[in-house]
């Protein structure tokens, strides 16, 4: 194909589970492909039209799982109009173990909140690691610099990590189409298990879930068992960010929108009206999962019989079950557990002349759907776990008649969205009794209101929307990782620094210790320089006429401890400063009754906080709370902060330092800025190297003058002009000015 060959042209990868076509056969053995008509396709295609993410020339490109006889003798590749469909071959046993076994038996059930039902099989989970490097193995063969791969769903969970790692450069977005279990129910799973899936998800740019939620507790997960620092959107794993976002996906708006008034869908309207024939109909339509709720639904059902005969031959329930899984045990079960509850129902309430329940447990048409939704009086959508549901959003789009109560479950996404809605708990069956009650009530005017306000909603933010917010943000995180890269420091900078350097006489190196010259560890007395850099600093001091000074927050008698008497030392975030050859000046007026005031406070949060410590120094009180759970330590510590700022008041000559996992309070008489400035007044030197990793770094780098060569180490914001990826760097940046 000529595009594939213009390697000018960025390309569109989605990679699945299932590829785009139905592909059938006639019996001349004639191959026949039928394009799905889905949201997630006709949403890829808009992006294509709009040319928001491809190169109009080109085709997208598909890769999915499919059995080998979509594949005709010599060919690799399937395509029609719209697509190149790229099957990944996986054979039966495998697909097996793979697909029914560790995504549908395992992810799913746990996802969903089902730790009963999940398999903990290791057989099942190495298929699927199998599988994802099948995946992987046949994308990193095809794929090139400026491609965009958008990953799609649990079943590939382990995937972005596997191109990322042969493509660092790579433009990689995930979206997860289920929910995301909180911490405590993810965590059953192996410990390895959960590490990996983790891993491979980071692997992306952009991570998408359809709801806040969702999204917080997979950053939980992310900070509690693989230890990365999160903000509320990003993650921070040393080289890179990535970005984790909230994208509740949609239906075409107008596709629906269009059903009330189509003439197939009028006609299959009138026949099920005939058949139903009373005087008000609910509607329920769902695949046989666990997850669904039916057998809930039909309780609340029959609970609001109970208790309200008053409505007895007067409202039918339609329920529409899809099968799914039948040969599964567990479904089977389900399902005749279903059909016991109907025959239960029927037979306890129904008439001669009427049936209360009308269970079909088949497949419908588009049209056949249409009906349902534009004949309902109420839609009966109660999952007990969802990540989003489309099917509440179809219902609300068929209304053009402003008709119609939609009563869902507040534990589906959509409900988040759909505000017009009667929200339920859906094991509840008396408020589940006493919604169908409000919405069979409901004068026009009401169902009209809310109608109108959860329409507005799904319009405005259609599938269509979605994939373009999508694409959008992936642009965004991509351009925030190429300004870090930009700032990351090179050899060429390091090269002209270098030069500069050599030009210089009075040389001055301005460096923070912990976290720059010393790894974070759990105890701060226990840390320790990196090894041999300490004697690399006498080695550059001494052959090099450096003045090396270390400006941190530690105390006098730490400081004095690590450095020799060479060493230039600011203590205590500038408070004190030892010049080699004289004694430790304090550098303002200390007055130590503040401590009093607040020692208390320090105090009932290390006793709130277990794991937390305070340490007392010469100026200074710091609370460190590395050692406690991170989200728990978290609150913790913007409640202690708040309670600190309403102690001390605006006017007060203290400082709160909210540094990474310290809180400390200090007079704001100095700071690492103000030490550095005294200590460049009284060397003026003319080259500056400035390391720093902390928030209390950013006061030194701001007073620094334009020509200092300033590092921050991690890939954060800073005011620092070059970044260094890991601490482990520093060692390197110091060799070159050797």
């Amino acid at each position: 194909m000529k595009g594939e060959e213009m390697n000018d042209e960025k390309r569109l990868i989605i990679v699945a589970y299932r590829i785009p076509f139905k592909v059938t056969f006639q019996e001349s053995g004639e191959r026949t492909l039928q394009q799905n008509s889905g949201g997630l396709v006709s949403a890829i295609l808009s992006l294509a039209e709009k040319g928001e993410a491809i190169s109009d020339k080109q085709k997208i490109h598909w890769f999915g799982y499919s059995t080998p006889d979509i594949l005709q003798e010599g060919e690799t590749k399937v395509e029609n109009e719209n697509f190149i469909v790229h099957p990944v071959l996986l054979d039966d046993e495998l697909n097996e173990a793979y697909y029914e076994g560790f995504c549908n038996s395992t992810i799913w059930p746990i996802s969903h909140y089902y730790p009963y039902l999940t398999s903990f099989d290791e057989d099942h989970y190495e298929a699927y690691v199998k599988a994802n490097k099948i995946f992987a193995d046949k994308i990193n063969a095809f794929i090139r610099p400026g491609d965009i791969v958008w990953i799609q769903d649990y079943q590939l969970m382990l995937l972005p990590a596997m191109i990322r790692a042969e493509h660092p450069e790579a433009s990689i977005g995930y979206f997860h189409h289920i929910p995301f279990a909180t911490f405590e129910i993810f965590r059953l799973l192996p410990k390895q298990w959960q590490s990996d899936l983790l891993k491979g998800l980071i692997g992306a740019d952009l991570i998408g879930f359809h709801t806040n939620d969702y999204s917080q507790y997979f950053l939980r997960s992310v900070q509690r068992i693989l230890g990365y620092d999160t903000t509320v959107r990003d993650i921070s794993i040393g080289n890179r960010i990535v970005r984790v976002d909230t994208f509740p996906i949609s239906i075409d708006y107008n596709k629906f929108q269009s059903l009330y008034d189509n003439p197939q869908v009028m006609e299959k309207r009138k026949e099920f009206l005939k058949d139903l024939g009373r005087e008000k109909n609910i509607f329920s339509v769902d695949r046989l999962d666990y997850s669904k709720g039916l057998i809930h639904r039909l309780n609340g059902f029959e609970y609001f019989l109970d208790q309200h005969p008053e409505w007895h031959s007067r409202v039918v329930f339609t329920m529409i079950v899809v099968p799914s899984r039948e040969t599964i045990l567990k479904y089977a079960e389900m399902k005749h557990e279903l059909e016991e509850a109907v025959g239960r129902i029927n037979g306890k309430y129904g008439t001669l002349g009427w049936r209360p329940v009308v269970y079909l447990y088949r497949s419908l048409s588009f049209d056949e759907l249409g009906a349902l939704y534009t004949l309902a009086d109420v839609a009966l959508i109660t999952p007990i776990r969802d990540g989003m549901n489309l099917v509440a959003k179809e219902f609300v789009a068929t209304r053009t008649d402003k008709k119609g109560v939609l009563i869902l479950s507040e534990m589906a996404g959509a409900s988040l969205e759909l505000t017009g809605a009667i929200l339920i708990n859906p094991t509840d069956r008396k408020k589940l009794s006493d919604a169908i009650v409000q919405a069979l009530t409901m004068d026009e005017q009401e169902q009209a209101q809310r109608m109108q306000l959860m329409q507005d909603r799904v319009k405005v933010y259609d599938i269509f929307k979605w994939t373009e917010d999508y694409m959008d943000q992936l642009d965004i995180i991509k351009t925030k990782q190429l300004k870090f890269e930009e700032k990351i420091i090179n050899q060429h900078v390091l090269a002209n620094f270098k030069q500069i350097f050599d030009e210089s006489s009075r040389r001055l190196f301005l460096l923070d210790y912990d976290g720059t010259l010393s790894p974070i560890v759990a105890d701060p007395s226990s840390s320790k320089p990196s090894v041999g850099i300490v004697e690399l600093l006498k080695k550059i001091s001494s052959d090099f006429n450096v003045n090396v000074a270390i400006i941190s927050g530690r105390d006098k008698e730490f400081l004095n401890y690590i450095f020799d008497a060479s060493t230039i030392l600011s203590a205590e975030h500038g408070a004190f400063l030892r010049i080699p050859g004289q004694d430790w000046e304090l550098q303002y007026q200390y007055d130590d009754q503040w401590k009093h005031m607040v020692l208390p406070i320090f105090q009932k949060y290390t006793d709130r906080c277990a794991g937390s410590f305070i340490e007392n120094k010469s100026t200074s009180l710091a609370w460190h709370y590395r050692n406690t759970e991170t989200e728990y330590a978290h609150i913790r510590s913007r409640e202690f902060i708040e309670e600190l700022e309403n102690k001390i008041g605006a006017k007060s000559n203290l400082t709160i330092i909210d540094g990474d996992k310290v809180v400390e309070m200090k007079p704001s008489d100095a700071d690492k800025g103000i030490a550095a400035r005294k200590i460049c007044d009284l060397y003026q030197p003319d080259f500056i190297l400035s390391i720093g990793d902390d928030r209390t770094d950013e006061d030194m780098f701001k007073a620094l003058p334009d020509n200092a060569l300033t590092i921050k180490v991690g890939v954060k914001n800073s005011y620092a002009k070059f970044t260094i990826k890991t601490q482990e760097e520093v060692n390197t940046i110091l060799q070159t000015f050797l």
